[in-house]
């Protein structure tokens, strides 16, 4: 849960900064960290009937995954990238939806315009997707979803930019 962020955020904060080239990816690795936690706590949480638990409550509010549930992060590296990743134990993305909203962040150039309600509006997707060379999503509906974005390493973020992007998402 809650609880937990700013333990964890240290730990992949240390270990990033402890590592030569991977500081250069430092700020985009933990904005897309803070992304995939507030996903995987507050997003992806489902009640019995499917209903959404946390993700109309505040981000600095207090929650808890049921006993027994818990997301994993993930961080690797090898020379030429970096890969940060998060899996909640609940699978509850809907492609449909989720696209709809991606498409609208990308539509709307003023962002007073873009409706932040229930479900989230895109744009921790955006950024995520703006910031990586790859971001991966797979859902195995009511079992799990797992988000990874890659990072190039030994680049400048300009010529990061340049690099052809790639977006997967797999629903089964």
């Amino acid at each position: 849960g809650t609880a937990d962020k700013e333990s964890l955020r240290k730990q992949i904060s240390d270990h990033i900064e402890s590592i030569p080239p991977l500081k250069t990816v430092s700020f985009s690795v933990m904005q897309i960290f803070d992304e995939l936690f507030s996903n995987a706590v507050f997003d992806a949480p489902t009640d019995k009937n499917k209903k959404r638990k946390f993700n109309h409550l505040a981000r600095n509010t207090k929650v808890k995954y049921e006993k027994g549930k818990q997301a994993e992060f993930y961080l690797a590296y090898d020379k030429e990238r970096l890969l940060i990743g998060c899996r909640d134990p609940y699978g509850s993305l809907e492609e449909a939806p989720f696209f709809k909203r991606l498409q609208v962040c990308y539509a709307t150039e003023n962002i007073n315009d873009i409706n932040f309600g229930e479900g989230g509006a895109g744009i921790g997707c955006r950024m995520m997707f703006d910031r990586s060379v790859s971001l991966y999503i797979g859902v195995k509906a009511d079992i799990c979803t797992v988000t990874c974005a890659v990072l190039p390493l030994g680049i400048s973020e300009r010529r990061s930019q340049e690099i052809p992007k790639n977006f997967h998402f797999v629903c089964k």
